[in-house]
């Protein structure tokens, strides 16, 4: 039998001998708890405070607590220092998941560790044990103002703690803040700072599977919402493979396939956050909604988010955009506008937020919450910003999917994004013989009729069956998307011709060649070939157009006319 690795009581002080320590210990196979029962045997104050770091860390604290009571009555100041700091980790971890707006929790515990720092470095006894308290006091700082969502702060505590660290050979420290660096580097915005911290921790020899699993999702969060879903889901995927009882990988695959609208029944995972149990769940039931094309069904979903209460800043903003969503979906864009959470951080939902303002400002029921063209504008430099195509084309594609008219849209006006015209210009009906859209011919006329009509609010019902029409509509739109398939949206020429006419009220003759480019391309309303099925609507809204289209008349004009016709008063 392979005898034990020592440490002595001296070098219980020496940050690199004990970590060393440590790593053999687990190689050997020893517990946390028998790793603080030999480092007892000493009983010395510097004995007591490494045990209780070990319980700490094996989450046993309770039965530390006897040793960091010796602690912290100390001569050392830095095992005093230290103690106070395992105290105040052990605090707000246990209570990071409360949210309760009434207790500051953080300010406090901020006040005791730079308290703490403060007498640590001003002592007489300084030396690695007393650099190493400094980084673990700076460490906790980091959380503390990552709890706070003071980032910057985050960043400039973690960061000192990284540089203080690496001359000392605790590689375990190193790491764990190198990770808290990449979350705050995240929530700011630094998306590459972010992961090539994460890529540091997972090239480390001595990470452990806790760090090397965290990194990774960390790292698959960030493509996700750079845009490039596909990799994401792959290297999702491999994570759970490897990890495959871990509760965090099984719920940031979820996520990331609830956000993408792919996420199924038989997927759906519940775990230990009700706040994420309850998100994932409305994006399951609005993401089927929209594959089957029944958003007339999203509004129930609605209530299911009533109780939701999070502190995380990412479900924050992805449940004040599904409400929002829901909201402008069900008529009621007012609301929609009021719901909308200001500047995400993540490019992802900051770009999906723009799109619904801007499917707000082209909604029929709707209003400019902010300039269309500045929309348009700040849309496209936000997919500028995105590092590789594969990032911009997966945007484009969740845009697509969750906001099609908006990408639509955007494809054809002049601030347009050549990835959102690859992938959405597709959406946009051709007048031809037969009608095409996504590129296949559609025999069939009337439905496009319909959709015209009802994207400007005008009732397209119809006395007859049209099951036969709906099913080789159908056929033509149903596509492969993720684990099961989705109807892919079909968007009325005559509606964005319409948008860029009354944008170039404004901002002049590039959105109104857009427009008269469209109408040439694509035609504005079909005509139909079925006796007198919508003849009359179809007409007095193809005059309007064209009269539009001619200049003779403004978009306040047009939008006066067409109450007129929706209330019956205007007929062709």
């Amino acid at each position: 039998m392979t005898s034990r690795t020592t440490i002595t009581e001296e070098q219980l002080y020496s940050p690199e001998a004990w970590n060393a320590w440590r790593r053999q210990e687990a190689l050997d196979g020893f517990t946390h708890l028998q790793s603080a029962e030999y480092v007892l045997a000493y009983d010395s104050d510097i004995a007591h405070l490494r045990a209780s770091l070990v319980l700490y860390y094996a989450e046993q604290l309770p039965d530390g607590l006897p040793s960091l009571r010796r602690c912290l009555k100390s001569k050392d100041v830095s095992i005093r220092a230290c103690a106070m700091a395992i105290l105040v980790h052990n605090e707000w971890g246990a209570r990071s998941h409360v949210v309760d707006v009434k207790v500051d929790r953080f300010h406090p515990a901020i006040d005791s560790l730079n308290e703490q720092l403060k007498l640590v470095r001003e002592s007489d006894n300084r030396s690695d044990f007393s650099l190493e308290v400094e980084v673990w006091i700076l460490y906790g700082l980091a959380n503390l103002f990552y709890g706070l969502k003071v980032y910057h702060n985050a960043v400039k505590y973690a960061a000192e703690a990284i540089y203080l660290s690496i001359p000392l050979s605790i590689p375990a420290l190193t790491l764990s803040a190198r990770m808290l660096y990449g979350l705050a580097s995240t929530m700011m915005g630094n998306i590459k700072q972010a992961l090539n911290e994460y890529q540091s921790v997972l090239d480390e020899p001595t990470r452990n599977n806790r760090q090397a699993l965290l990194s990774s999702l960390n790292m698959c969060t960030i493509y996700f919402m750079q845009g490039n879903f596909k990799k994401a889901l792959a290297m999702g995927e491999s994570v759970c493979e490897e990890y495959p009882t871990s509760i965090q990988a099984t719920l940031t695959l979820q996520n990331i396939r609830a956000m993408c609208g792919m996420l199924v029944e038989d997927d759906f995972v519940k775990g230990p956050y009700p706040e994420l149990e309850i998100t994932h769940g409305a994006l399951l039931r609005l993401s089927e909604c929209v594959r089957n094309n029944k958003t007339e069904e999203i509004g129930d979903i609605l209530s299911s988010l009533s109780g939701v209460v999070t502190t995380d800043e990412h479900n924050e903003a992805t449940v004040s955009w599904i409400r929002a969503y829901i909201l402008l979906k069900t008529g009621k864009s007012y609301l929609a506008a009021q719901r909308l959470y200001k500047d995400p951080a993540f490019p992802l939902l900051s770009i999906l937020t723009s799109c619904l303002k801007l499917e707000i400002c082209l909604d029929g029921n709707g209003f400019e919450i902010e300039s269309t063209a500045q929309l348009c504008s700040e849309i496209r430099s936000a997919f500028e910003k995105l590092p590789t195509r594969d990032d911009r084309m997966g945007m484009a594609e969740l845009i697509s999917f969750w906001h099609p008219l908006a990408a639509a849209f955007i494809a054809v006006c002049p601030q347009t994004i050549s990835e959102l015209m690859d992938v959405a210009l597709p959406a946009i009906f051709t007048d031809d013989k037969p009608i095409t859209v996504h590129g296949r011919g559609v025999s069939t006329r009337v439905p496009f009729v319909q959709i015209t009509l009802e994207s400007f609010g005008i009732d397209a019902t119809v006395s007859r069956n049209q099951h036969t029409e709906q099913m080789r509509l159908r056929s033509a739109l149903l596509s492969d998307w993720g684990k099961t398939q989705r109807i892919l949206p079909v968007i009325a020429p005559a509606v964005i011709i319409f948008h860029l006419l009354r944008v170039s009220e404004e901002q002049g003759a590039m959105w109104r060649m857009a427009a008269l480019n469209l109408a040439k391309s694509n035609g504005v309303i079909p005509r139909t070939t079925t006796g007198e099925n919508l003849r009359a609507e179809r007409l007095v809204l193809a005059k309007m157009l064209d009269d539009y289209l001619a200049r003779r008349l403004t978009s306040q004009g047009f939008k006066d006319q067409l109450e007129d016709v929706k209330m019956g008063k205007l007929t062709a």
